[in-house]
């Protein structure tokens, strides 16, 4: 799969919605520490083999890190936004816990209430990964893979040779943009490899301008 674009275009509302989730978890984190230290206990699955206090210390570190990360680190939004998003999806199983186990906290003192919660974790965890621009750029490196490897597949029969020119891509990083009338360095010193020998150039052309073709 292609390398992840860490810092990609994002609109103004992804730049606030970003800005706003950090420091919502920054303030979350803050409390998990002080004043509502104890009430997240009750969110603590009883399975897991840790002192709840512990715990509720170690994901407020968490939260903490991860707001700080989500306002300040704009060159890594897309990494931030995943390991945000996967955090939302690690700590579900407590939301859940409090539901099932039918403990009141922070305000949530009915089974319905609690319930209600639940759904608010999936708009987290999509709002991680829109606000970050992620989700954008996970899914164009998950389609330009599949295009290169379909594109080079079709157009060259011997699959170490169209495995050459994939790796090339994954290493050049970036390749798929380039101009169908050149060929990029990475996939000449491809071409050269005893793999590709007798491979026509002019197949390359069109193996990546197909890959690069907007769909």
């Amino acid at each position: 799969m292609n390398a992840l674009e860490a810092a990609p275009k994002t609109s103004t509302a992804q730049l606030f919605g970003r800005l706003l989730l950090g420091l919502m978890l920054l303030t979350t984190g803050v409390s998990h520490l002080t004043y509502f230290r104890e009430p997240f206990q009750s969110q603590v699955p009883p399975w897991v083999p840790l002192n709840p206090d512990l715990v509720v210390v170690l994901s407020g570190c968490v939260e903490i890190t991860l707001g700080l990360s989500l306002v300040a680190l704009y060159r890594r939004k897309t990494y931030v936004g995943i390991i945000a998003a996967l955090f939302f999806v690690a700590v579900f199983p407590g939301n859940i816990a409090q539901y099932t186990e039918h403990r009141a906290a922070f305000g949530l003192g009915t089974d319905a209430a609690r319930l209600v919660r639940l759904f608010f974790q999936p708009i987290l965890i999509a709002w991680a990964l829109w606000s970050t621009g992620a989700w954008t750029a996970l899914r164009q490196s998950s389609v330009r893979h599949d295009w290169l490897q379909s594109a080079a597949a079709a157009l060259f029969e011997r699959k170490p040779c169209s495995q050459k020119l994939i790796d090339a891509n994954v290493a050049g990083r970036g390749m798929l943009s380039f101009s169908s009338a050149h060929v990029p360095p990475a996939a000449l010193s491809a071409l050269q490899s005893p793999a590709c020998a007798g491979v026509p150039a002019s197949q390359a052309h069109r193996a990546f301008a197909s890959a690069a073709s907007p769909r």
